[in-house]
């Protein structure tokens, strides 16, 4: 993750059902700590719906993922 935002990816970039990296790291089971914490430092827009109007924290929550929660 780091190495593609410093060639220049755009962090807060969504895909075709309104989700952004934040959803997807939220949405899968454990481990993505680290993603996450390195993501909220780099002030990504964690408000963001996706396009069934759930937040990355309701999908953390939903996946039972409460390390990322």
């Amino acid at each position: 993750m780091k190495k593609l935002h410093l060639e220049g990816c755009d962090l807060d970039s969504i895909d075709y059902l309104g989700r952004g990296v934040m959803h997807v790291i939220a949405s899968t089971c454990g481990g993505r700590e680290e993603i996450a914490d390195y993501l909220c430092h780099q002030k990504i827009n964690l408000d963001l719906l996706d396009n069934k109007a759930r937040s990355p924290l309701y999908l953390a929550i939903e996946a039972e993922n409460f390390g990322v929660a």
